[in-house]
């Protein structure tokens, strides 16, 4: 149980939509997710707007509506399983341009 009064496992995100309207409504505990579509609320306020903030017992939640095209499923892409000394090589390469980068005052 965290501070909030909610299990984790209630901390839910909850995505409705049909096939007739456009839209998709949006509910949500998960703050990454707020600040996502808080910003774009922000950017795009004639298309995504929030319904509605609830403070219950210390559980934030919001509620918002978004286009119903934003809402994807993805899979992973094939063949893109990296090992962690590849992961680790990528990670020395990034590391290396940054260095590089910043000697270069850029």
């Amino acid at each position: 149980m965290s501070g909030s009064g909610l299990s984790l496992y209630e901390k839910e995100t909850i995505i409705t939509y049909n096939e007739s309207p456009d839209a998709a409504e949006v509910f949500t505990y998960n703050s990454a997710l707020m600040r996502k579509l808080d910003k774009l609320c922000e950017e795009y306020p004639e298309q995504v707007t929030c319904l509605r903030a609830n403070n219950t017992n210390g559980a934030v939640s919001k509620e918002y509506t978004v286009p119903r095209r934003w809402i994807k499923v993805n899979a992973p892409k094939k063949g893109r399983e990296l090992t962690e000394e590849e992961r680790a090589a990528m990670a020395e390469r990034l590391r290396l341009a940054r260095e590089k980068k910043q000697a270069e005052g850029v």
